[in-house]
């Protein structure tokens, strides 16, 4: 298809900071709802995405619109899509821990071009344009020159809505803590990657995470230096229902992958 309209990062930028009084509105943070076990949806979340996808609908007749609280979370790598994640970290959100994002990426032909990732509390936007470098609040961004684990900060997520499988993976964070400087958890998997791309931590890991969740991070890591993968190595990609994602600053993701290697081995034989 023939796009005749094409966003700028500059407008999704914008797009995305004009949502932050929906978030900053208590009314719509108290409506909660639960989707399952520890895996809450509010009515902001929900606000926010229907606030996004009519501003973009409007602008950019042409492109495609995924978002977290959509029941179709199919992405047509043929089709310039809007991938959303109008809430990332709702959890804290609901408890005014103030570690949440806005997370919208702009995908084609299976690869992120556009991303932009914005934390309302602190009022810090990290962006990205394919080919054009990482940016925190239109300042360049780096990953950190960690040369090895028992160097490194590393945040890690818990997958607490699935604490059947994500507590089995206790023993890998159990090693990364001993071996790494220490561990963070902040409970956003969008923030998590932005602070490994802004050398803020070193590396990260979690599982279990959505298209949504990974989209715009993938690009923001990549351009600013690093490395996003799944656990095995294998390159992100935006087909997979569930990931399990592993970003650092290259430098230490080959040892972060045979830890967990190992890891994962030694617990599947009872170790």
């Amino acid at each position: 298809m023939i796009l005749t309209l094409y966003p700028t990062l500059a407008v999704m930028e914008e797009t995305v900071k004009s949502a932050r009084p929906l978030i900053f509105d208590r009314d719509l943070a108290s409506d909660v709802s639960e989707k399952g076990i520890c895996d809450y949806v509010t009515k902001a979340d929900t606000s926010v995405q229907c606030f996004i996808r009519s501003a973009l609908e409007k602008s950019f007749p042409d492109c495609a619109f995924m978002g977290e609280e959509s029941p179709d979370h199919k992405v047509d790598p043929d089709v310039p899509t809007f991938i959303l994640d109008p809430i990332d970290g709702t959890t804290n959100f609901i408890h005014g821990f103030c570690l949440s994002a806005t997370s919208l990426a702009l995908a084609f032909g299976g690869e992120t071009i556009l991303a932009v990732i914005y934390n309302p509390f602190t009022d810090e936007l990290f962006s990205a344009e394919k080919g054009k470098g990482a940016f925190l609040n239109g300042k360049p961004i780096h990953v950190s020159d960690a040369p090895d684990l028992a160097h490194s900060l590393v945040s890690v997520g818990t997958m607490p809505y699935r604490k059947e499988t994500g507590s089995g993976y206790f023993g890998l964070y159990r090693e990364l803590y001993l071996r790494g400087v220490d561990i963070r958890r902040t409970g956003s998997a969008a923030l998590d990657a932005c602070y490994v791309a802004a050398g803020r931590s070193d590396c990260y890991l979690e599982n279990g995470l959505g298209t949504w969740d990974i989209a715009a991070s993938r690009l923001i890591v990549a351009e600013a230096g690093g490395i996003m993968t799944d656990w095995h190595g294998a390159p992100t990609t935006l087909d997979r229902a569930v990931n399990d994602v592993v970003a650092s600053n290259g430098k230490v993701h080959a040892e972060l992958l045979t830890l967990i290697k190992d890891q994962l081995e030694n617990r599947n034989n009872g170790g």
